[in-house]
């Protein structure tokens, strides 16, 4: 289960306290100044969950995958003696397994010593696994990745155009997932989100209000994509302390109207 994120109870006290000085100043109920400070905090998370922009996320997972392969028209056939020569530059033990094997790679053209897996269209499955156990703990792919499949070690995927272009395509879905988390509370709170993170529904959130006229009670935000935290905890903390400035602004405001009366 995961945890969920609170502030220090002072800080919390302070915020509480506030809000009933809005009220009634405003002569509101509390539960109005709460929720409106919990839709401008809602706004923010799903405003600054990655990627800001569709463009920058899909960007990202294509330089990824330019890094894991090498985009072809069609493979060349290799022969047994190029075989051999090819296992030689790798520095690999020369039996019938690994020619086997080898006979499905490709030097790089003007570089030596980098090997490029051929993948054939029955074997175009296997690029998002490769693609998946090649990402690092951050989810981004890093430089210097090497892709073993059996005894043998290539730097890079050697693919067809049309394979490539359909594993990207596929894995554009997923961008904005982690941001479309905040979605439910988007919907329950009437907060501001980008009209593309709306694809991913609402099933992958949760809200919860639990909040009384007299301010008593909580609100609750919840992103359950399981890679969620600890990756917005930090956001999270931002996001809540940025709602509670706004209240503070809001007393200032008053306090300045007031004085001007």
């Amino acid at each position: 289960m995961k945890p969920y994120l609170r502030l220090p109870s002072s800080e919390i006290a302070k915020f509480r306290a506030n809000v009933h000085r809005v009220a009634r100043e405003t002569g509101t109920d509390c539960g109005v100044v709460m929720r409106s400070s919990m839709q401008q905090m809602v706004g923010m998370l799903s405003g600054y969950t990655y990627p800001r922009k569709r463009g920058d996320g899909e960007g990202a997972i294509k330089t990824d995958v330019r890094k894991l392969t090498l985009e072809v028209t069609g493979n060349s056939p290799r022969t047994k003696d190029e075989a051999v020569r090819l296992l030689v530059l790798l520095r690999l033990p020369v039996n019938q397994a690994n020619i086997i094997a080898a006979r499905k790679l490709a030097k790089e053209h003007g570089t030596s010593g980098q090997a490029f897996y051929s993948i054939t269209n029955q074997q175009a499955d296997i690029l998002p696994g490769l693609h998946w156990r090649a990402r690092g703990r951050g989810g981004r792919i890093v430089r210097g990745v090497n892709v073993k499949i059996g005894d043998i070690t290539a730097d890079r995927l050697r693919v067809r155009a049309e394979q490539q272009l359909r594993h990207l395509q596929n894995i554009y879905q997923h961008v904005g997932r982690l941001r479309g988390g905040w979605n439910k509370a988007a919907e329950v709170w009437r907060a501001k989100v980008a009209d593309w993170a709306w694809r991913h529904g609402t099933a992958e959130g949760s809200a919860t209000d639990a909040l009384k006229p007299d301010g008593s009670g909580y609100l609750r935000a919840t992103n359950n994509v399981y890679y969620a935290y600890p990756k917005l905890a930090k956001l999270s903390k931002i996001a809540m302390r940025a709602a509670i400035r706004n209240v503070e602004k809001r007393l200032t405001r008053i306090a300045a109207k007031s004085k001007r009366v």
